[in-house]
C-alpha cells in the first residue's frame, strides 16, 4: 500500500505502480474545520488506481467526537473544537463519506480506531456501544 501527499498524477502513478493498493487517509473534516470534503490527494489517487488497475482504499477515515479536546487530540489535525457528536460522526463518516467513496468505485473504508474498550477519547477509541459499530453493521453499499 501507499499513499501520497500533493503529488502529481504522473509522480503518483509510478510510486503505486510498485504496490498492490492505492489507499490514503481522510481525516478531512476536523482539518477542515468541520466542512465535510475529501482529502485533496483523492481524486489524483483515484485516478492512478483506475490508469494501474488496482483498488483504491481509505484505510483510516476519522473525525473528532464526543469527549475530545484540543488538549486531548493530535494537534496536526485538531482544529481547537471539542469535535462533533457521536452520531453526527456517524452521519458524516458512514452516510457521507463511506457512500461516496463506493459510489466512486473504491474497495474500502476503515474508519479509526477500533479498540472495543473505553478510555482515552472518543475520537481515538471507537468502542463496541458506539454508534458507528451499529451503523456499520447495517449498511448496504449503494
Amino acid at each position: 500500500m501507499g499513499d501520497i501527499d500533493g503529488g502529481t498524477e504522473s509522480n503518483a502513478q509510478t510510486v503505486f505502480s510498485y504496490v498492490n493498493v492505492v489507499d490514503d487517509h481522510d481525516y478531512s473534516y476536523d482539518a477542515d474545520q468541520g466542512s465535510p470534503s475529501v482529502n485533496n490527494d483523492f481524486a489524483t489517487e483515484e485516478q492512478v488506481a483506475k490508469a494501474l488497475n488496482k483498488p483504491f482504499m481509505v484505510d483510516e477515515a476519522g473525525v473528532e467526537a464526543g469527549s475530545c479536546s484540543s488538549s486531548t487530540l493530535y494537534n496536526a489535525w485538531d482544529n481547537g473544537s471539542q469535535g462533533t457528536t457521536l452520531a453526527n460522526r456517524v452521519t458524516l463518516l458512514v452516510n457521507q463519506k463511506a457512500t461516496d467513496y463506493f459510489k466512486d468505485g473504491n474497495s474500502a473504508i476503515d474508519f479509526w480506531l477500533y479498540t472495543g474498550t473505553g478510555g482515552g477519547c472518543s475520537y481515538e477509541n471507537i468502542t463496541t456501544s458506539d454508534p458507528i459499530m451499529a451503523a456499520a453493521r447495517g449498511y448496504v453499499m449503494p
